[in-house]
């Protein structure tokens, strides 16, 4: 009775097996897109300039974000994480100037360009954190992860001090 419980349970098991690899496998083949660093964009972003074809996204607080998105009109965020927000060049230099007071002198740069796996730019990123994951859809759908806030997201190498 003991094998043909076994034999009867092996097919379910293999199919669950396979199920559960092929969940593992679509995950590493996802379209993830890549965050280049640029003094540009941290120039963009310092100097106040609101692009008229992209739609601003903020994480965090209103006095002080941990991260703000410009994202081209063509493509469209998913996330419930962001905050959308109808920027001007004013709200844009106090949000960008409490960033830079929090983090100080930094060698880094946190500007970046937000660029999807076929080579399109997307969107901008700015925040005192280095990084974050982007993920571009069908459909120029895009997510975009909120920055790593802990302590160590601050340390690029991970032994620097922030």
């Amino acid at each position: 009775m003991f094998i043909k419980i076994r034999k009867a349970m092996a097919p379910s098991g293999g199919l669950a097996l396979a199920a559960f690899f092929s969940l593992v496998l679509s995950g590493c083949f996802a379209r993830y897109g890549v965050v280049h660093p640029s003094s540009e964009i941290d120039k963009l972003f310092e100097s106040g300039k609101v692009l008229p074809d992209h739609r601003y996204y903020v994480d965090g607080s209103d006095v002080r974000p941990n991260a703000i998105l410009a994202v081209d009109n063509h493509y469209r965020l998913e996330s419930a994480l962001w905050r959308p927000v109808d920027l001007n060049p004013a709200q844009l230099r106090a949000w960008v100037d409490e960033m830079t007071r929090y983090r100080g002198y930094s060698l880094y740069t946190y500007g970046a360009k937000m660029v999807g796996p076929d080579g399109r730019q997307f969107g901008f990123w700015y925040s005192p954190y280095p990084s974050t994951t982007v993920q571009v859809m069908d459909g120029n759908v895009v997510s975009v992860l909120t920055p790593d806030t802990s302590a160590n997201a601050r340390r690029p190498f991970g032994f620097f001090a922030p």
